[in-house]
């Protein structure tokens, strides 16, 4: 190649006569070659530099972050990608374990008379009692969290819930299954960068089950018990009975280019499941993982449930058609209703605020879930006084400061 580019020169020389020397024009494209690759190195560097740079200012300000979450929001924070691989850094196993506390069989009655109708199947799906070790008096779970007296409980608050069920009341509509987290580990690492790793193992539980075991958990945390103060991993899988739904909280990001972006808020409706978070502001969109969400290998992914979740309550059929990116960042404990989660940012580049409208307009649990769809601009002291002016889901807040700490601000 330099043989031939330096057959050219001579030729050029020849023919017009141009009056150079073969090492005035060696010495050029040395000079050029080495202002290239110093040129190159410098880019390089200083890109690795601010990347290392801004990388540790934002780990230093999650940290930061972290004291006031667990005493502002009563919420522990388990683990953290930057994001996390959602190919190897992700991996949800559904295991042989299930829970299923059972309705009241003398309150069936007037649960199928609430329903107006025999056959209620398709709103109130029904299970018999069954535990951990498949067998029916809960006393393994008396054992493994160290609460003697949990089968009274369990008695107890399954007719409290039972009655709430019956009276429509409470949030409790509908009875389908769900998706509890049977054991969690937030601190392994993959590959040769031993990027984190979040290894999680489910097991089958439904909702009646989920609000009897929230209900006992209000009554242990009002008497000041230890499964209150949970603070390592170790302690929280000890209580799994307990933590009966997993929920992705996702933040829409709209981007418009030229570093202009917008962040979509929803307003809780007062129909919404969850009595204490009505009109309350809340993220894009919060998903609990339920069994339907599998991929094409069979298996749960969270991605599958974050694409139902913007279905069924945003409208939004295929969020992949707007150039969309999806990431998980930290999974968490919210110690108010012991519920584990885990931080999401939709970043989309081809959908307006305007049709974001429309489509939730149409959206099947628009009405059931969202009264109100707002954006407000990516800038932290906008975002920051919005949150002191409104009233949020302890989840929502821990998921915007979050996401908003790794925006380039």
């Amino acid at each position: 190649m330099f043989s031939k580019f330096m057959d050219s020169l001579l030729y050029l020389k020849r023919e017009f006569d141009i009056s150079f020397s073969v090492i005035a024009a060696i010495k050029t494209i040395v000079i050029f070659l080495i202002g290239y690759s110093a040129q190159k190195l410098y880019d390089g560097a200083h890109k690795t530099i601010f990347n290392y740079f801004k990388s540790k200012g934002i780990r230093k300000r999650l940290r930061k972050q972290e004291q006031t979450f667990r005493h502002n929001l009563n919420i522990l924070p388990l683990g953290s990608g930057s994001p996390y691989d959602n190919k190897k850094g992700i991996y949800v196993a559904l295991s042989n374990k299930s829970l299923y506390v059972g309705f009241p069989s003398d309150l069936l009655g007037e649960l199928k008379e609430s329903f107006n109708k025999e056959d209620i199947s398709d709103e109130f799906v029904l299970y018999s009692d069954s535990s951990f070790d498949n067998g029916n008096s809960f006393s393994d779970l008396a054992l493994s969290t160290g609460i003697p007296d949990l089968p009274e409980l369990i008695a107890k608050h399954r007719n409290i819930v039972a009655r709430h069920f019956i009276e429509k009341t409470n949030g409790c509509h509908f009875n389908k299954e769900k998706l509890g987290v049977y054991r969690i580990r937030t601190h392994s690492r993959h590959g040769e960068n031993e990027l984190p790793t979040v290894n999680m193992e489910l097991f089958q539980t439904d909702y009646f089950t989920h609000k009897v075991f929230r209900s006992i958990y209000k009554e242990l945390m009002a008497d000041g018990h230890a499964i209150a103060d949970v603070d390592t991993e170790e302690e929280l899988n000890k209580y799994n009975a307990f933590t009966t739904s997993f929920g992705v909280n996702c933040l829409m990001i709209l981007n418009h280019g030229a570093g202009v972006k917008e962040y979509i808020l929803t307003k809780r409706s007062r129909n919404a499941t969850e009595v204490q978070s009505r009109d309350q502001y809340n993220i894009s969109m919060l998903e609990g993982l339920t069994i339907t969400d599998k991929n094409s290998s069979d298996r749960i992914d969270l991605s599958k449930c974050v694409e139902r979740g913007f279905c069924e309550e945003l409208g939004i059929e295929n969020i992949y058609i707007y150039d969309s990116t999806i990431k998980f960042y930290d999974v968490f404990l919210e110690k108010n209703h012991f519920e584990l989660g885990i931080t999401c940012a939709v970043e989309t580049s081809r959908l307006s605020f305007e049709e974001l409208l429309q489509k939730a307009e149409f959206a099947k649990d628009r009405t059931l879930e969202i009264s109100d769809i707002l954006r407000i601009d990516n800038d932290r002291r906008e975002v920051e006084a919005f949150i002191h002016a409104n009233e949020f889901k302890q989840q929502a807040q821990f998921t915007l400061q979050r996401l908003v700490a790794r925006e380039d601000l």
